[in-house]
């Protein structure tokens, strides 16, 4: 099992993840998962979260959506020897705990 930057999968990988990963706040995802909507704000409403926030609204409050390519390369995933997305793991992990080849481990 490695830990792998979402940014250095290979295409077949990276499908892998955006399929796997449908809850991420991003414009990609916000159009092909929530139609058009943002993917931050229904989620929000959904737990029954507060929409809004000291006095602004949610959308406004909430961490800006990003592209997927940004939120790939902030992100690692596990992967398999077998170089599959690993089916054990629900979660992805901070790129920067992912090893990148260039210190010592």
């Amino acid at each position: 099992m490695e830990l792998a930057r979402g940014d250095r999968l290979t295409a077949a990988l990276r499908r892998q993840v955006l399929a796997a990963f449908v809850h991420r706040w991003t414009h990609e995802n916000a159009k092909q998962t929530y139609n058009g909507r943002c993917p931050a704000c229904v989620q929000q409403r959904q737990c029954g979260g507060d929409m809004v926030v000291d006095g602004k609204p949610w959308h406004e409050y909430h961490v800006p959506l990003v592209t997927d390519q940004e939120w790939l390369r902030e992100h690692a995933f596990h992967v398999t020897v077998n170089g599959r997305l690993s089916a054990r793991h629900k979660h992805c992990e901070s790129a920067f705990l992912a090893y990148d080849g260039t210190s010592d481990r």
